[in-house]
């Protein structure tokens, strides 16, 4: 276990425990435990769910942070589960995207990786 990498801890009733990090620093994950907690007003989520930060643990799985690149966000796309409408899947991805980068950088990296993920599914088409 690395005790000068953290990791965001969000563990849901039912459901396996996320593990998001590494994170170098430790206000990079309590910032990131801060804002997913303040997104659990307004997102579906899993009754009891818990969010919380702790020390990395290279032993246990973790779900990696998520990149700043439009074209890697817009890949990724694809390997997100779908969402039922019972929160399962929370975090999602921009639900991660959300609390590393903040709203706003969340925001313009988003619409610009659906542009070229809805580009690639029409590349896809014409083929």
């Amino acid at each position: 276990m690395s005790e000068a990498q953290f990791a965001v801890i969000v563990t849901r009733p039912g459901h396996d425990t996320v593990r998001i990090g590494p994170f170098d620093f430790r206000h990079q994950a309590e910032h990131a435990t801060w804002d997913f907690r303040s997104q659990l007003r307004n997102t579906t989520h899993p009754d009891g769910t818990t969010i919380d930060f702790g020390p990395y643990d290279e032993s246990l799985p973790h779900t990696s942070r998520t990149p700043r690149d439009a074209m890697e966000l817009a890949l990724l796309m694809d390997s997100e589960p779908d969402g039922d409408g019972t929160g399962s899947n929370f975090p999602d991805l921009f639900s991660r995207l959300h609390a590393e980068a903040g709203y706003e950088e969340a925001a313009r990296l988003w619409k610009n990786a659906c542009s070229l993920y809805d580009s690639l599914q029409a590349e896809d088409v014409e083929v």
